[in-house]
């Protein structure tokens, strides 16, 4: 037992108030900076004015979700290029569905409305 005691006493004594470097990143884990705060992705498109604009425009067309799309379609994409043009998020070229023109038209009449 004399033995035992004099072997442990030749064994390395850390400082219990020094961190090895062993367990130091368990311990102490590193400090992240704090990352950047995202851009609010669902941010306004146009000002006031381009929906006070488009809401004159848009309330000389027909009220019918059916028709007159051409020029729901035209009006859309040159208020709202962002959004409705060509290499807008939601191109309407591509779009065959009349009555989805149609609707989108109306929501964004209502839309112009409250905003105007």
């Amino acid at each position: 037992m004399r033995k035992n005691i004099e072997q442990l006493s030749l064994l390395p004594v850390e400082n219990p108030f020094t961190v090895g470097t062993k367990y130091a990143n368990r311990m102490f884990p590193k400090i992240k900076s704090p990352e950047p705060k995202k851009q609010n992705s669902r941010r306004r498109i146009a000002n006031d004015g381009t929906y006070r604009s488009f809401y004159e425009e848009a309330q000389k067309l027909s009220g019918d979700i059916r028709t007159e799309t051409e020029r729901k379609r035209g009006l859309l994409a040159e208020y709202f290029p962002a959004q409705f043009g060509e290499k807008g998020r939601q191109p309407l070229n591509e779009m065959k569905n009349h009555y989805m023109i149609g609707a989108l038209f109306k929501k964004m009449l209502d839309y112009s409305e409250k905003r105007r």
